[in-house]
Order: structure tokens, then sequence, then C-alpha cells
């Protein structure tokens, strides 16, 4: 085991470390500038088949007991996806089922939405 306290330090190693000779990193001044936009990656084609039921608060805006309500209804589709024998496991929306009821309520007139 060595001993730390007898372990010789070199001075300029010291220097090095601390927080008054740290500089800012500098642009390299020979690299060429540009004004192009970062490019990333396209969010639009990352869309889920299913998601978790906060996930669909986040996405749609649905609460939790509205989204079971639904399901109650059958009118979306959902699954519990659980080990055999295990008590208990993660509910997953089918996201299609969720939109296509929200469209359907858009083409619905008042006095049918209320009935």
């Amino acid at each position: 085991m060595i001993d730390t306290a007898k372990v010789p330090i070199e001075s300029s190693s010291l220097t090095a470390l601390t927080p008054s000779k740290r500089r800012p990193l500098e642009p390299d001044p020979g690299a060429p500038l540009t004004t192009a936009p970062v490019a990333t990656w396209p969010a639009s084609d990352l869309r889920p088949e299913f998601v978790r039921t906060n996930d669909l608060r986040t996405m749609m805006g649905l609460a939790r007991g509205t989204v079971y309500n639904l399901a109650a209804a059958g009118k979306i589709r959902g699954v519990l996806v659980r080990v055999k024998g295990q008590k208990s496991g993660i509910r997953l929306w089918d996201v299609e089922s969720v939109r296509a009821f929200i469209r359907g309520q858009m083409s619905l007139t008042e006095s049918e939405v209320a009935a």
C-alpha cells in the first residue's frame, strides 16, 4: 500500500487544476463557420404504436380516469402486459384507437355528443 502523504507532487500539476488557470474553449480560427441549422432526427416519423397511461395524458391531455372509462365503454383499446402468474403488469394503450376516437368526436355534432 502506498502512503499518499509521502508521494511527491509537482507544483506544475497543481497549477493546471486551479480554477484561475482554466480558460474557456475557444473556436478554432481555421475552422469554417456556418449558419446552417442543426440537423435533428425527424420526430414526425417517431409515432409510438402503444403508450402507457401517463403518456396519453402528455400526448392527448386525457386524464387517467377518462382513459379507463373510455376503455370500459369499448371506445379505445388497451392491453395489460404481464408475466404469467404475476399480480401486476403494465397497461398499454393503442394510440391509433385513441386517435380514431378523438377524430370521431370531431365529426359529431354537439347534440350527438351530449346524448
